[in-house]
């Protein structure tokens, strides 16, 4: 082996083994995470899609690890959020059913610390599957969205939050020189353990 691949495999090992610790002082302990399930509603107001309908429910969990904020400070975090929406039709003439899925990441920081409702931002790329019921197959992109959302501490642990949220999906297909690409608006309602 060379000392190239021995110094990659030295940092990898060092940082994998410190991943999900963090030190306070001489005292090493364990990264606070926190599992969200969402719920909600997307309006996507600009679509190159004729045939997809304008109205989505999506319900979406996340895993997430606090990244700062250990020492009473706004707290921010890195999840990996696994979504799906639905789209249905009731005009079948005019739209067809379709859904989504996407998964990706996203941080968010917390404006505020130690109060009971607390501020925050967000900020997430994702890959999205689009599917839609009347073609076969589908199609992947991507997906960047923005949140502004408040949490409301319930417990120790359990926290409620709604958040609203503005979304840019892109798709790129073979064989067409332009993109297709979807923008929406959502609220959602959700819960933290």
């Amino acid at each position: 082996m060379n000392k190239l691949t021995l110094t990659a495999a030295f940092i990898s090992i060092t940082f994998l083994s410190s991943f999900g610790q963090t030190s306070s002082g001489d005292k090493m302990s364990r990264v606070p995470k926190k599992i969200s399930v969402e719920t909600g509603y997307d309006y996507f107001f600009k679509s190159t899609y004729q045939r997809i309908p304008t109205s989505a429910y999506a319900l979406v969990f996340d895993y997430a690890w606090q990244l700062s904020g250990f020492n009473g400070k706004a707290a921010s975090y890195i999840s990996v959020p696994l979504g799906y929406s639905s789209l249905p039709s009731m005009d079948t003439s005019k739209f067809s059913s379709s859904s989504m899925y996407y998964y990706g990441w996203t941080v968010r920081h917390n404006l505020a610390s130690g109060k009971k409702i607390i501020p925050y931002l967000g900020y997430a790329l994702m890959l999205t599957n689009l599917k839609e019921k009347s073609v076969a197959g589908s199609v992947m992109g991507h997906n960047t969205r923005f949140e502004f959302g408040v949490e409301y501490k319930v417990g120790i642990k359990n926290i409620v939050f709604c958040k609203i949220e503005y979304g840019f999906r892109r798709f790129s297909e073979r064989g067409k020189k332009e993109s297709d690409s979807m923008q929406n608006f959502g609220l959602k309602l959700g819960m933290r353990f």
